[in-house]
């Protein structure tokens, strides 16, 4: 973490809030002028925050800062913060960084070194910069069923496998919390000239905390994507992109020129430089007392007969380091689904993410500990009354499929939506895949299997959800 201190105030967001208090007649964008004109509905259920939605007429008089200048400043501030020679704003969440780092720092001639694992965003990303991806197979541990952390033996394998690979993807965390020796990967990248690109989407909160796994930029990373609004507190698609001083923050500009809204939203903007500045004030304190309830919910949880709650015993053994932070819940005889959708539908409690066998939950900025002991109670009951549904088996993946096309050939290719059976041995024209966590299982140019057919229909039966997937037994091919 750089150097800040709790005197560098959220600028962007005080000019905003202040442009709204200061009742400015407003013959501008966006159209419902701060909330006058916005159906009674809206203005029911955002308020004032609708005051603060604003274009980019800021204009800071005690300053005589413009929305540029302060918006300059709010990004150069986090870069200090996080530890970064550079960092860019985000209003199209990590997905979009993705899509920028790909854009930036590849052409149709690179090859590409991704996990099988990596975020659907990845594969977006391929479209948009023509690049060959050279995917590193998905892992399962055979004891916990856990997706495993690609770790450094198998980039090594893909880096001598691929000698001209342009750059690697890492995903850091995946969405268990389970992180690879990201140091070793970018060590073996860097010497062979390959550039180390970092989906950091679950991991915007490691450089506030030794607790936590090193951040990205700490490990020797070019660039990496936060969601900000993830783990720390910025709205929702808030997220920031970081450089090391040897990234081409100018191929980068030029990707996010074409790719992000000209029409940037200052409510999302306000609230990363806000999170930013809780961060440079708090961080540490804030969330030493997550981890304090995290831990405290952890060993509730595996005090309770039949339920199982990961940590330093079992992740240990399977990720080079870890998020205390996510929890990773199962019972005995029952599914992370039929758990997940008890709780909500019985206590009024949602968790992150579920699988056939554990339930994803996250601690974060917001818990205490009498939220954890709700959550507790709520699976000491539900662990006693809900019927068996099995833990099941959890989803196998299937092979890799062959690679026709590239991503963007197929995706600039015609196409028509036939049945799963009628797909098998034509080639697939978009990305499906469970999510989350967004691994996909079918990308655009490869060839629909069999194998990969019986997954999506045992992933449906399973109450997943397939992101692409429109829920009619469909793919689509190229015509």
């Amino acid at each position: 973490m750089g150097e800040q201190t709790r005197a560098e105030p959220a600028a962007f967001l005080q000019a905003v809030a202040a442009y709204a208090r200061h009742n400015v007649l407003p013959w501008h964008t966006p159209g419902h002028k701060q909330g006058r004109g916005a159906a009674e509905e809206l203005q029911a259920a955002l308020g004032p925050a609708l005051q603060c939605d604003l274009s980019d007429v800021l204009y800071d008089p005690p300053s005589q800062h413009s929305w540029d200048s302060l918006l300059r400043e709010a990004q150069e501030r986090a870069a200090a913060l996080f530890g970064a020679s550079w960092t860019r704003f985000l209003i199209n969440g990590t997905s979009g960084g993705v899509h920028a780092m790909l854009l930036a720092t590849l052409t149709e001639d690179d090859v590409l070194i991704v996990p099988r694992q990596a975020h659907m965003c990845v594969a977006g990303g391929l479209v948009l910069s023509g690049a060959k991806p050279s995917y590193i197979p998905f892992r399962v541990d055979p004891v916990s069923q856990l997706p495993l952390p690609e770790g450094a033996e198998e980039y090594a394998v893909a880096l001598q496998l691929t000698p001209k690979a342009k750059a690697v993807v890492v995903t850091y965390s995946n969405y268990y919390g389970l992180c690879c020796d990201l140091r070793a990967v970018a060590n073996m990248a860097r010497e062979r000239g390959v550039l180390v690109l970092v989906d950091e989407a679950h991991g915007a909160h490691y450089a506030f905390h030794p607790s936590f796994p090193r951040p990205a930029l700490a490990c020797g990373a070019h660039m990496t994507v936060q969601s900000t609004h993830k783990t720390l507190s910025a709205l929702t698609q808030a997220s920031m992109l970081h450089g090391a001083a040897d990234a081409d923050i100018e191929a980068v500009d030029r990707a996010l020129d074409v790719l992000q809204s000209t029409s940037p939203s200052s409510l999302l903007l306000s609230s990363l430089d806000s999170a930013r500045a809780q961060m440079a004030a708090q961080g540490e304190a804030l969330w030493t007392k997550a981890i304090e309830v995290a831990e405290m919910l952890r060993q509730r949880l595996r005090s309770m007969p039949g339920v199982r709650c990961l940590g330093a015993d079992e992740l240990g053994s399977v990720a080079y380091s870890w998020d205390p932070t996510r929890l990773i819940v199962g019972c005995e005889g029952i599914s992370g689904l039929h758990l997940a959708a008890a709780l909500r539908m019985r206590y009024g409690i949602q968790v992150e993410m579920a699988d056939t066998r554990y339930c994803v939950v996250l601690v974060g900025l917001g818990d205490n500990v009498i939220h954890g002991q709700r959550l507790a109670a709520a699976i000491d009951q539900l662990r006693r009354t809900l019927s068996s549904s099995g833990n099941g088996e959890s989803l196998s993946y299937p092979d890799i499929p062959p690679m026709a096309l590239t991503p963007r050939r197929a995706a600039q290719s015609s196409s028509t939506r036939v049945s799963w059976n009628d797909a098998v041995g034509r080639i697939s024209g978009q990305t499906l895949c469970p999510y989350p966590p967004g691994v996909p299982v079918l990308v655009p140019g490869e060839l629909v299997t069999e194998e990969v057919v019986e997954f999506l229909r045992k992933a449906t039966e399973s109450g997943f959800y397939i992101r692409g997937y429109m829920g009619d037994g469909k793919v689509t091919v190229i015509a």
